[in-house]
């Protein structure tokens, strides 16, 4: 018979063994989460992420809607009187394709230096219009050249007034958006300054073209520095610096503008529930931070939904800590002077149709249309792992012209920021990627169910061993077993019936 000592002793043993199990359970799987999840995504040779990140395995596209000034003809009879009409023409969409070339690994310090190759192809089938339509828009190059001659003595601007006039340069263009992308197209101007060899443009290029000479250029983006997440998981996709230097240049010296900050876009490290996310856009040199707005979830893994806001585009109207931005001029919220970054043109960085922006710029223009679900700047990332569920990034790109004094090809013209052209890249988790990453995400559930498994197997087992313990039961069940070994004589015993004598 075994005692009712041994058997409490084997039912609170195995109920402490699984409490113990669980609690053991909560303390080392954070640990072994972690572990797993460096491994996945450090980026080493052989690392599941290297792979990935080199050549990225998410199908990209670029859409470009490219505006046209379709009322030119009835605004160069009265420019006082006349606001001009943009159309938005597109969307022209182009396949994305991205590759790390050059690559070097900097074990002193955990980076890896790289440069990136992008190669677009046309889609004629996703896309409303041809690379041969008629796109007319304001001449990039003639509004350079003004830009840039605004603060130049009266007689030099009188002097580059007769070479514009000479050289038969206009007020706006006529180009196809082949040229006006990728393919790029000749002035009469930039061949000129060529021949001359005169740099106070800074016009590197013998054409021009938004995106010319860039399509498979392996050094236009520049050359990367960047966290492989070795040292530091929290450092993964960091950039360290970027064209060798840890600050730009094109803002106003010694701010806190020209600090490279965040992740190129592409490989982030495990966020958790942070609040906001920083990239740095080569295009525009600067970072940017995005706010969580809400969830999100594609194909069954929950993310986080980062938008940008208002503060993105500001220069100090809103965000007096942004005016480093300005580059001297601090202009109403909502758009970003970008021009030293790119080459000297007066370009001006907005949301697509000035969404969030100042409605003063808006305000002399027609054709602009902001709407909140076609034009908000966001990224959705699953928190544990960093992947992108889904992005889509969209800015404008907007050109300023006004009255300079001495060029007649800008007179009597009010200060207005003419819209370009807008794009999106859009980057879209597929299923089969995320069926991939649901295995890891997965982990730390596994390991809660396992938790709470244990511990509930091993308090249930506790609470019936005190139940039986403060009910007697043990005790009851020893009894009836012993009673019937007891009483055993008294049902053998012979009857004698009684007599008298």
């Amino acid at each position: 018979m075994v005692s009712i000592c041994c058997k409490q002793w084997c039912v609170f043993g195995t109920g402490t063994f699984f409490v113990l199990a669980a609690g053991i359970l909560l303390i080392i799987w954070p640990s072994i989460f972690r572990s797993i999840i460096k491994d996945e995504l450090v980026l080493t040779n052989n690392s599941r992420s290297f792979d990935m990140w080199k050549e990225t395995p998410i199908p990209m596209y670029l859409e470009i809607y490219l505006f046209n000034f379709s009322n030119y003809a009835e605004f160069k009879m009265d420019r006082k009187k006349i606001k001009p009409y943009f159309q938005e023409c597109g969307p022209y969409i182009f396949s994305e394709k991205h590759f790390k070339t050059n690559l070097t690994w900097n074990n002193n310090n955990d980076t890896i230096t790289f440069m990136q190759n992008r190669i677009w192809q046309f889609e004629a089938d996703m896309s409303n219009g041809t690379l041969e339509d008629k796109i007319t828009n304001i001449n990039v190059i003639t509004a350079t050249v003004a830009y840039n001659l605004r603060f130049k003595h009266i007689l030099i601007r009188h002097a580059v007034d007769f070479l514009l006039r000479e050289k038969k340069e206009l007020l706006v263009i006529t180009k196809t958006p082949r040229e006006l992308l990728f393919d790029g197209y000749d002035d009469p101007i930039i061949d000129m300054m060529e021949d001359l060899n005169v740099t106070t443009f800074n016009i590197p290029y013998n054409k021009f073209g938004w995106f010319y000479p860039r399509n498979d250029s392996s050094s236009y983006d520049g050359v990367f520095n960047m966290h492989t997440g070795v040292d530091k998981l929290k450092n993964l996709g960091k950039l360290y610096s970027w064209n060798y230097q840890n600050e730009t240049k094109f803002y106003e010296k010694n701010s806190v503008c020209n600090m490279i900050n965040g992740t190129t876009g592409e490989i982030w490290p495990p966020f958790g529930k942070a609040k906001q996310l920083t990239l740095f856009i080569s295009d525009f040199c600067r970072s940017v931070t995005l706010n969580y707005a809400e969830n999100y979830d594609k194909h069954g893994l929950v993310g986080r939904k980062y938008i940008g806001t208002e503060s993105v585009f500001d220069n100090g109207t809103a965000y007096p800590e942004a005016s480093c931005f300005s580059n001297g001029e601090i202009l109403p919220s909502g758009v970003l002077n970008v021009s030293l970054c790119r080459m000297g043109a007066p370009a001006f960085v907005s949301y697509p149709h000035f969404y969030l922006a100042d409605p003063v710029y808006r305000s002399n223009i027609d054709g602009m249309k902001p709407n909140k679900s076609l034009h908000e700047m966001f990224m959705a990332l699953e928190p544990n792992t960093g992947l992108p569920l889904e992005v889509r990034a969209q800015l404008q790109i907007n050109i300023m012209i006004q009255d300079y004094e001495g060029i007649s090809l800008f007179k009597d013209l009010q200060r207005t920021f003419v819209p370009m052209m807008w794009f999106r890249q859009t980057a879209e988790l597929t299923g089969e990627l995320a069926d991939e990453a649901k295995t890891v995400v997965l982990i730390p559930m596994i390991g809660n169910y396992t938790f709470y498994g244990f511990g509930g197997i091993g308090f249930l087992i506790i609470a019936i061993g005190l139940y039986l313990s403060l009910s007697g039961a043990w005790m009851k069940k020893d009894e009836l077993l012993i009673k019937p070994n007891d009483d055993s004589t008294s049902h053998h015993e012979e009857y004698t019936p009684y007599h008298s004598s």
